[in-house]
């Protein structure tokens, strides 16, 4: 089991950004060659719109400055469209966004460490037809302490980036109390937490799930959660979220094919899953 933690941890930024490719697969199939060669900025402005496009990293951290920079008096509204990225990148983006407390609106995702880190700053949220957000959760204490006490060898190829990770807990701690953002969002869990496999002590209820005979023969894992409006408002006290119309989790719900491709990659729907009480609310 810790093992298995391990490995779906070790690849969270990889195997995110594969599941919500799924979720646009038809999307992605109907480009043209042009479009899909055409190089993309990882930031652009529009008016009072600032655009964030592809994965994060320190590029697109850079551009993020030099736009706040050029627009002392920010922007109204964000939109984004990214799979996620290096945490330490979007945190630090994070914090600018925090400044502008712009309506968001992802366009076709916002997963990984952009749910994670520019989400819970909005203002409100607004999701475009066909969008998601994946959430995965992040470096916690339970991971930490898996990586500690592992003696693997893949625990061994990582051991240097130990320290890291211990500051990378550290600044995430800081960024989460300073906007007064709920723990279960981030799916944080303990040592213990993750030794039982669940969501956490953050978080109750489950995720939403269907019969599946293969898990009659196999261990299902469900690592990935496709957030849905009420799991949203039971997080994200402070921010105004817009009702869900026709959106990637609600796909899940009517459209067969696209569920099983899903929940094979271990995606599945937040369901009843709520943030436990007592509930930050952003002032």
């Amino acid at each position: 089991m810790i093992k298995n933690f391990f490995l779906i941890s070790a690849n969270i930024l990889l195997v995110a950004c594969v599941s919500m490719k799924a979720v646009h697969a038809d999307r992605v199939q109907k480009q043209t060659v042009q479009q899909v060669s055409q190089h993309i900025k990882p930031c652009r402005v529009q008016g009072k719109t600032m655009f964030l496009t592809g994965d994060i990293d320190p590029s697109m951290l850079d551009c993020v400055k030099s736009l706040a920079n050029t627009h002392p008096h920010g922007f109204k509204t964000v939109r984004l469209d990214s799979p996620g990225g290096n945490v330490e990148a979007a945190l630090d983006i994070a914090e600018i966004l925090a400044d502008y407390h712009a309506d968001m609106i992802v366009k076709h995702d916002c997963s990984s460490s952009c749910a994670n880190y520019f989400l819970p700053v909005a203002k409100s949220i607004r999701l475009e037809e066909g969008a998601g957000i994946l959430l995965h959760g992040t470096i916690d204490d339970g991971l930490v302490e898996i990586w500690k006490q592992d003696k693997s060898e893949t625990f061994k190829n990582t051991s240097n980036k130990y320290e890291n990770h211990i500051q990378l807990v550290e600044k995430s701690l800081a960024f989460l109390n300073r906007h007064h953002i709920h723990r279960g969002w981030w799916l944080w869990r303990t040592h213990q937490d993750r030794l039982n496999n669940n969501f956490g002590r953050y978080v109750k209820g489950k995720p939403q799930d269907w019969p599946n005979l293969m898990c009659y023969f196999r261990h299902c894992v469900r690592s990935y959660i496709l957030a849905e409006e009420s799991f949203l408002k039971s997080c994200l006290k402070g921010v105004q979220i817009y009702p869900f119309n026709n959106t990637a989790v609600q796909r899940m719900y009517t459209d067969k094919k696209f569920r099983k491709r899903m929940t094979r990659q271990g995606v599945y729907p937040s369901g009843t899953m709520r943030c436990t009480p007592p509930s930050f609310k952003r002032t």
